[in-house]
């Protein structure tokens, strides 16, 4: 059975410490160029959080067998910690692959089916069972290992290309252009992962790859924050710190992301390395100042010698607003899925899945105010239950009588 400890212990580091492979049988051949059609058959599994009675059983989720297997191209596979994986199998390697949540679907999760259960939650960990079948080069594979020359007019020709339409781009207004500049700023990724480079011979042309990667990494990090998606926004600013360390509006963007998913401390320390680094700039200072506040208020409420009384009121009633405004949107997302799913013909729906005890009562009170006379709602001590009210004359009635 698929163990992610054992795959983390005895696999491949793949990449940074977020994916790791483990050879279950080897494979023969060369590995594949970046943007090869592949075939492979696999089971995907999540692994259960540590506080689960079952954290050594993997949850199975999906499956593609040998008489449906799965064909795409490498720069097409999701989520990105799986195509780095196999970016490093030969043909018919079998492997084992875990994956980090950060280098999987993060904070944001993904619905991969029709069924209301057939969803990744948020900082979910995935593991893979994949054996590739096959790979074959696309054609522009072939071309560019013609020859020399007109692989370098190819490969200069793709970067230009790409850094024109970087600088093109407008900043984007409304959540709607900037979830469309993210996908672009991905799909334009991929493209310059896929032009193949001798560094060794071209240091120039690696150096400018590099160097139009790092802008597009730090641009879709911002567009991340922006979205909500903090766990797209931590992977690529370690990415981004990893390559230049002293990016002091790197690690304000770190910072900012890690604030905005409660980890505070963590916040602390990425926005004071972003002040180090430039000590003149007014706006790091600022932000550090509101973080140490903030973590003073949360963590020692009898702070009176770090922050006096009228500040002290003055990030506590920040803290409820902040907290008001998480809870008004949770609420209204649970409600407005409860009736997606009643509308879809669904017959019972229990929420449940940890939710703080005000805000199922909240829920409970809002849909019997507002649906009294279509759904009936049960309290329990932990779950809320809506069931349709079944009218005498639907036929559904008449099919129970």
């Amino acid at each position: 059975m698929i163990n992610g400890d054992q795959v983390r212990k005895e696999g491949q580091d793949v990449f940074h410490s977020l994916v790791y492979k483990l050879t279950r049988k080897l494979g023969e051949g060369s590995m594949m160029p970046p943007n090869a059609d592949i075939l492979v058959t696999m089971k995907m599994f999540e692994e259960p959080n540590e506080s689960s009675e079952s954290y050594n059983t993997p949850s199975f989720c999906a499956e593609h067998t040998s008489d449906d297997p799965l064909a795409k191209s490498l720069y097409e596979l999701m989520p990105f910690g799986l195509r780095q994986a196999v970016s490093t199998m030969t043909l018919g390697e079998k492997a084992w692959i875990w994956v980090h949540s950060d280098a999987a679907y993060g904070d944001t999760g993904l619905r991969y089916g029709d069924h209301p259960s057939d969803v990744i939650l948020p900082g979910t960990n995935l593991l893979y069972e994949i054996r590739l079948v096959w790979w074959r080069p696309k054609h522009l594979s072939v071309i560019w290992e013609e020859t020399d020359k007109k692989n370098d007019s190819l490969q200069s020709t793709a970067i230009t290309t790409i850094e024109k339409t970087l600088t093109e781009m407008n900043e984007p207004y409304g959540l709607c252009k900037v979830r469309q500049a993210y996908r672009r700023l991905q799909h334009m990724l991929s493209q310059l992962r896929s032009v193949r480079i001798d560094s060794k011979h071209k240091p120039e042309q690696e150096a400018e790859r590099n160097r139009v990667m790092y802008n597009i990494i730090k641009r879709s990090a911002n567009y991340a924050i922006m979205l909500g998606r903090y766990g797209h926004a931590l992977f690529h600013l370690k990415h981004l710190l990893e390559v230049n360390p002293d990016d002091a509006s790197g690690h304000c963007l770190l910072a900012q992301a890690y604030f905005s998913m409660g980890r505070s401390t963590n916040a602390f320390y990425s926005i004071r390395n972003a002040h180090f680094i430039d000590p003149l700039n007014k706006q790091y200072t600022a932000v550090q100042k509101e973080i140490q506040q903030y973590i003073s208020l949360v963590d020692d409420v009898d702070a009176d010698d770090f922050v006096e009384e009228e500040e002290y009121e003055k990030y506590a009633e920040m803290l409820k607003r902040r907290l008001e405004i998480k809870r008004k949107f949770v609420l209204k997302s649970v409600s407005v899925k409860l009736l997606v799913l009643l509308e879809s013909g669904t017959k019972k729906i229990t929420v449940k899945g940890g939710f703080p005890a005000e805000i199922l009562d909240q829920a409970h009170d809002w849909l019997k105010e507002k649906h009294s006379e279509t759904l009936e709602v049960t309290r329990t001590e932990k779950t809320v239950e809506i069931k349709p009210i079944l009218r005498p004359n639907s036929d559904e009635s008449q099919q129970e009588t």
